[in-house]
């Protein structure tokens, strides 16, 4: 009887553990110029190509930004520094 409640238990918590699957993704990078220069603060927006709602982060010190809990699709990135260049790319590997 013992055997039949630890194989019900271990069912139950797999079957819960599926139901944990995450239905968002992240982009991170470093925004940087052509000469490898870091770019601090720069505005850093995702626009879903499915949905058209956009996604704003904005790059640290060491160029670093951080796009977090996005739903899952397809991204263009424009990312624009503070004297408002702006570079609008669709990396093909996000596709």
């Amino acid at each position: 009887m013992m055997r039949f409640f630890t194989r019900a238990a271990v069912f139950c918590g797999l079957s819960v553990a599926g139901l944990s699957q995450t239905i968002t993704g992240s982009i991170t990078g470093t925004v940087a110029d052509s000469s490898g220069a870091v770019i601090p603060s720069a505005k850093v927006t995702a626009t879903n190509l499915g949905t058209n709602l956009s996604y704003n982060a904005s790059s640290n010190s060491a160029g670093v930004y951080n796009l977090l809990f996005l739903p899952i699709g397809e991204y263009n990135l424009t990312v624009e520094d503070r004297a408002s260049r702006r570079l609008h790319r669709v990396p093909s590997h996000w596709k």
